[in-house]
């Protein structure tokens, strides 16, 4: 008897209703010129490979209100598919900006479904398992996701995020960061520590070295600040702006 293994699947049959992915982005962190952003959610499949192209079926989640995006004004689903002799492929959301998102953030969750080319399972991504990816979207400055703590799959962990090296928020000390950065993704170094065996680093990706220079670049800045006009740097409260030394203990 053939194993089941060996059939076409996509999420291990045990966890299909359990996991969520949660993928966070924010038009207001990049160029104004950017009106579109593509989301890529990594499809491996398991089993034989194919000599023919092999559609996924994937579905918008609209009940609950677990999508309150407006397809075709918020963003475009396109079709995802799983190459010839391939076994991983993506499924691509494409993020429009428009004046709905500058108002307020919105969310559209996508779920990958059984057709004839996979009958039985589906999963999201090579490492860990999913069967639905939520988006939310905005084109608001304000304070990053992951600045109070980190996510984890649908769970927030509080005290792990951009706060931990950078200390309390305010906008004038966050832009100071992206001057520094030279970006507004970054990803917290909690996170950061657990990819450095990955052979391709996402982006807003900083090594621990990369880390402990910047800190030191952003700290310098402030004291340049000061000497230059006798005063320190304060934030849109009036507070002063201070950068805590690089601490890698948890």
């Amino acid at each position: 008897m053939r194993s089941s293994a060996l059939y076409p699947r996509i999420l291990p049959e045990q966890v299909k209703q359990e996991t969520q992915q949660d993928i966070r982005y924010n038009f207001a962190f990049g160029q104004d010129s950017t009106r579109t952003h593509n989301i890529h959610i990594p499809v491996k499949t398991v089993g034989f490979l194919s000599n023919e192209i092999r559609p996924v079926a994937v579905r918008i989640v609209d009940e609950d209100a677990a999508t309150t995006a407006i397809e075709g004004t918020d963003f475009r689903l396109l079709p995802t598919v799983i190459g010839a002799n391939q076994f991983e492929g993506n499924i691509q959301v494409v993020l429009l900006r428009n004046p709905r998102i500058a108002q307020e953030e919105k969310q559209v969750t996508v779920e990958l479904m059984t057709n004839a080319f996979f009958p039985r399972y589906l999963y999201l991504d090579s490492v860990n398992v999913y069967k639905r990816a939520k988006i939310t979207f905005v084109d608001i400055f304000r304070k990053p996701d992951e600045w109070d703590g980190i996510f984890s799959g649908s769970t927030f962990f509080a005290g792990y995020g951009l706060g931990r090296q950078f200390g309390p928020y305010s906008e004038a000390k966050f832009r100071l960061v992206i001057d520094v950065f030279g970006t507004a993704i970054i990803i917290p170094f909690t996170r950061a520590r657990t990819l450095i065996n990955n052979p391709v680093k996402p982006p807003g990706y900083f090594s621990e070295d990369q880390w402990r220079n910047l800190i030191i670049v952003l700290q310098q800045r402030l004291i340049d600040f000061e000497a230059a006009n006798g005063e320190p740097m304060r934030d849109e409260n009036g507070d002063v702006i201070r950068i805590p030394d690089f601490n890698v203990i948890f």
